[in-house]
């Protein structure tokens, strides 16, 4: 039996690991877009910041008994003949499955504003985010955001001493 899990986040670590603690003998398949297998994204403030290195918050071992496929998008599911096809090295592979597990994961709340396309502006949500955002020399930033991420970088950023400006649409943080 072949459960094949679609994104290695959270929730695909955690179904990757119940699946084969519920059933050892159980073939586990990741397919992972990125090109480690995780990371920690609660630490990515501290890493833009300089207090955490960036290769501390970068999972790059291997899941004990899963075969991990990094660098691979999923484009296609037949759920009819349990075949999913992804995208790897700029060649299309397909995967059988018995199970198949999506977890994607969770995409940022954009707000409904223009200039959002523009030069300098960016969000902040990735290992590949973080690296961008270092590679600049900001001296002053506007995160638009009172999220617990938005309000952790604005911080680490004042820290550096950015002149930093946090915008929230909603009347309290």
């Amino acid at each position: 039996m072949r459960v094949v899990v679609i994104g290695y986040g959270t929730a695909g670590q955690t179904a990757s690991a119940i699946a084969k603690k519920r059933n050892p003998e159980l073939e586990v398949v990741v397919l992972e877009k990125r090109s480690y297998p995780a990371y920690h994204p609660c630490l990515l403030p501290y890493a833009l910041s300089g207090k955490v290195p960036l290769e501390d918050i970068v999972e790059r071992r291997k899941p004990p008994n899963v075969e991990l496929i990094t660098n691979a998008t999923a484009k296609k599911i037949d759920p009819y003949r349990k075949l999913v096809e992804f995208e790897r090295g700029g060649s299309v592979e397909h995967l059988e499955y018995d199970f198949l597990v999506i977890s994607t994961g969770l995409r940022p709340t954009v707000p409904p504003v223009e200039g959002l396309d523009l030069e300098g502006v960016s969000l902040f949500w990735t290992v590949e985010d973080v690296e961008r955002l270092q590679r600049r020399n900001l001296e002053r930033v506007a995160i638009i955001g009172g999220s617990a991420t938005g309000i952790e970088v604005a911080a680490e950023l004042a820290a550096l001493g950015k002149d930093v400006t946090l915008v929230e649409m909603m009347e309290q943080l």
